[in-house]
């Protein structure tokens, strides 16, 4: 059975989002408000639906062999979406709102103005910032020119290389584990970090994040960027990430609030691969569902004796932590 393509009617609150996003665009300068041209989006639009068209069918149970209930059913959600609706607006959608987003949300403000006051603000995160068009994003309430997810991210980076002394420019490789829509691969290639970055996901979204990436690709002129950009890899496998990490280099495993959304049993098949990084950028909520997250990343922070392990506290994000590591 493959996706239904019956069109859901676009709900009040996402012609709200479609309008304001839309509107917010049309003053912006070409460098920001470019994109491809109507041949060239619809043939990577047509590529984005190909490959969804071609995805087995999902299993209606409580859990798949990939991931939790929750996560299947955003996964028919996204692949209904996705044959049905315009990709090019994809970031005014309810299923990718409600789990890869962060808009009016009252602790971003903390974030940015984190940010502002880092001392690097002219330098880098003025312009890290700044918001592309790919996807039609809203603008954020604290900063127009950028969103609020596009901040989120960025403020991962900050906290990371405050505490580590390590820029991420100078690291070698990066896996993420679970990459959302691309934003956290944009923001790195935009931050300078010209090395191999492997995105492992669900295949809905591996497809979704190589669409928005080649969305950005046409509004980023700066050939380095570009460069970056283009060798961005993504799977679905377990067995393609490990060819990107180096116990002794400067590998950085990353992981947002996706490792600790995932069952146990998942999260052991990854420790092998995890043991061979030696940088550590992980998000978790303290519990999920039944599952103490905090006694499981301590329990993963004794088997590395080599990495200084810092939990960090998210003062204006009640019950959020990081686990920041590098080598001793």
């Amino acid at each position: 059975m493959r996706p239904s393509s019956e069109r859901k009617a676009i709900t009040p609150l996402e012609l709200a989002r479609l309008i304001v996003a839309s509107c917010s665009w049309l003053g912006r300068p070409p460098a920001q408000s470019g994109r491809l041209r109507t041949a060239a989006r619809n043939a990577v639009i047509g590529e984005l639906r190909r490959s969804i068209a071609a995805l087995p069918p999902l299993a209606r149970t409580t859990d798949s062999r990939d991931t939790t209930k929750h996560w299947n059913q955003r996964r028919r959600e996204i692949r209904q979406y996705i044959l049905t609706r315009n990709p090019s607006a994809f970031l005014t959608w309810t299923p990718i709102v409600r789990s890869m987003t962060f808009g009016m949300l009252s602790w971003i403000r903390a974030e940015f103005e984190a940010l502002r006051h880092s001392g690097q603000w002219n330098p880098r995160w003025r312009d890290a910032l700044r918001e592309n068009r790919a996807g039609l994003p809203m603008p954020s309430h604290v900063y127009p020119a950028s969103s609020g997810t596009l901040i989120h991210h960025a403020y991962h980076v900050h906290r990371f290389e405050k505490v580590t002394g390590q820029s991420i420019d100078n690291l070698t490789n990066i896996v993420e584990f679970g990459g959302g829509y691309g934003s956290m691969a944009r923001l790195f290639a935009r931050l300078g970090f010209h090395g191999h970055y492997h995105i492992h996901d669900l295949p809905e979204f591996s497809a979704l994040q190589s669409f928005y990436l080649r969305l950005v690709h046409s509004e980023i002129g700066t050939p380095e960027i570009v460069d970056s950009l283009c060798r961005i890899t993504f799977s679905s496998r377990r067995e393609d990430a490990s060819p990107f990490d180096d116990r002794k280099g400067g590998s950085l495993f990353l992981a947002t609030w996706s490792l600790g959304e995932t069952p146990i049993w998942l999260r052991e098949e990854w420790l092998p691969t995890i043991a061979r990084f030696s940088f550590f950028l992980i998000g978790y909520r303290k519990r999920f569902e039944n599952i103490d997250n905090l006694g499981w990343f301590r329990e993963l922070a004794r088997t590395r004796s080599d990495i200084e392990w810092r939990f960090e506290t998210i003062p204006h994000r009640e019950d959020e932590h990081y686990l920041i590591g590098s080598p001793v």
